[in-house]
């Protein structure tokens, strides 16, 4: 069995922040599906990746911090799961996500 959390406290917060913002944003399937091997998240120029950006809290990414958030979030998208152990493991509650409009 694996141990959980897997993510230190702060990536879990960068996590979180960015799940969320995903979420707000109703960009969950295509961060899912995002594969674009010449920009990557980090210099990719679609407009979700602005929808994405003005939903988000977190305000010390570096561009390094960020892809690899993103990259995080991608795969917590993907293995649902996980994702839910990984909140539980931190906050000792299931996770909130936010209503959208």
């Amino acid at each position: 069995m694996t141990e959980y959390p897997k993510l230190s406290t702060h990536w879990f917060e960068m996590v979180l922040d960015g799940m969320n913002a995903i979420k707000l944003a109703e960009c969950e399937e295509w961060v899912k599906n995002f594969d674009d091997p010449n920009t990557g998240f980090m210099f990719c120029n679609s407009p979700n990746i602005e929808k994405i950006n003005n939903k988000l809290n977190y305000g010390g990414h570096s561009g390094c911090s960020y892809a690899c958030t993103m990259r995080n979030c991608q795969y917590f998208l993907t293995h649902m799961d996980e994702w839910n152990l990984e909140v539980n493991a931190h906050t000792n509650q299931l996770p909130v996500v936010p209503e959208t409009n």
